[in-house]
């Protein structure tokens, strides 16, 4: 049985690939998109099936925070997670005021996927009842 479906956006192929067989070796449905055009006009439909969006603020052209800022206006239960190599505070300031919940360096950092995938989940149910715990990454 698949679990709840997940959106990646990231143009990067190997980044995208290991992160492709990672969330479907744990159950996930995958959805990735490899651009931030079309990420955009993905999250231009309300209603997106997502609970979770990992969105690589590295994409090129720099609409990562437009893609963070949609998902946020058209889907606000979906759990945004921004990926970056960014120590820049000023990045870091503008993900989470265009919607990022949490950060991760890099997706292959994620030292226990599962453990992730599970505050992540905690975090959607949690948004479902309307009420917002803040970062689950922080606890």
């Amino acid at each position: 049985m698949s679990k709840a479906p997940i959106l990646v956006v990231a143009d990067r192929l190997k980044t995208r690939k290991m992160t492709i067989a990672s969330l479907r070796e744990a159950g996930y449905e995958v959805r990735a998109i490899p651009t931030s055009e079309e990420a955009v006009a993905h999250t231009q439909a309300p209603g997106l099936p997502y609970f979770l969006a990992l969105v690589d603020l590295n994409i090129r052209n720099g609409e990562a925070m437009r893609v963070l800022r949609q998902l946020r206006e058209q889907s606000p239960r979906t759990v945004t997670v921004a990926i970056t190599r960014h120590a820049d505070p000023a990045v870091i300031q503008a993900a989470y005021e265009a919607g990022a919940i949490a950060f991760v360096h890099s997706l292959a950092e994620l030292t226990d996927l599962k453990v992730f995938l599970q505050k992540m989940e905690q975090e959607a149910a949690n948004r479902r009842t309307s009420v917002n715990v803040g970062a689950a990454l922080a606890s």
